[in-house]
């Protein structure tokens, strides 16, 4: 931030030399006229001390202050602005759940401490048939590198998430009456097919594995491991319907929603992550989507 030039300094440098000369000195700290050799050097470094006190004390306040504004405890589960968008919650009732911000630059930040939550968002009606998939994302803190092929050790910084609804007749019908059900109250189907991208682990880039967690309708891609660099934004571009296929072997159903979500249960340490410019190409249209699942 920029000071003003000090008008006690104006004053002073327009002021006739031979004058100022002339004028009894006047301590500056200990206010008093004239004084020896040992009051003025004792003045000096009196002076010398405060100058470098202070930045040092405005430094450490600035600190204190980041330090309290990022303390995951504090950071809301949520930010409203993300609701704003369209962007809803979902959370696991045993655990604790990540934190989700915009950030200024309209990117989403995801924060996660021994917790796991994802977020999603609902696509529009010309965003079903997508023929490409673009979004960045960027890790600034990542959690240990772990094996994501398997329970227990599938902690990652950052994924997303595409979810598709099931055939028709494909499900039975409690998985249909509860798909009814699901989407009344959330939003979404729960029993569909699932593409998840992800950034973690020890596995080899390109990796594509059925997600433990689930059964054999979500598979996940691995787009970045432990080997991507941190604090740089990466740009990734995916053929949905190739990546489908190869899954499911099948061309792709309905897509319904998109989801972000960090996993950091298993190690219990913090990760950081960004993901931004989320954009769903139609297939036929040279650009991006009328609509952005920003």
């Amino acid at each position: 931030m920029s000071m003003p030039r000090s008008s006690f300094q104006s004053r002073i440098s327009s002021a006739p030399l031979q004058r100022a000369r002339q004028r009894p000195s006047r301590d500056p700290v200990i206010g008093q006229r004239g004084g020896g050799p040992a009051a003025r050097s004792s003045a000096i470094s009196a002076g010398a001390g405060r100058r470098l006190a202070a930045p040092a004390l405005v430094l450490l306040l600035l600190c204190q202050g980041v330090a309290a504004e990022e303390r995951f405890e504090d950071l809301p589960e949520i930010d409203p602005a993300l609701e704003a968008k369209g962007w809803r919650l979902l959370t696991r009732s045993d655990l604790a759940p990540n934190r989700f911000r915009l950030r200024d630059d309209g990117a989403i930040e995801v924060r996660s401490r021994d917790s796991n939550a994802l977020i999603y968002k609902p696509v529009t009606e010309d965003q079903r048939f997508p023929a490409r998939f673009r979004w960045r994302w960027r890790v600034e803190q990542s959690t240990p590198p772990t094996d994501i092929l398997v329970k227990g050790g599938d902690d990652r910084p950052v994924s997303v998430y595409l979810g598709f609804e099931a055939p028709p007749g494909s499900r039975g019908f409690f998985d249909s009456l509860k798909n009814a059900v699901s989407e009344l109250i959330v939003g979404v189907p729960v029993s569909g097919y699932a593409l998840t991208y992800t950034w973690g682990g020890t596995s080899p880039v390109g990796t594509m594995f059925n997600n433990p967690h689930l059964r054999d309708d979500s598979y996940v891609f691995v787009r970045r491991n432990q080997a991507a660099p941190l604090m740089q934004w990466l740009a990734e571009e995916i053929d949905v319907a190739a990546d489908f296929r190869a899954a499911f072997g099948r061309p792709p159903t309905a897509l319904r929603f998109i989801a972000i979500a960090a996993d950091s249960e298993d190690t219990g340490q913090l990760s950081i992550a960004r993901i931004a410019d989320l954009d769903l190409v139609v297939a036929g249209d040279s650009g991006l989507s009328p609509g952005s699942a920003k």
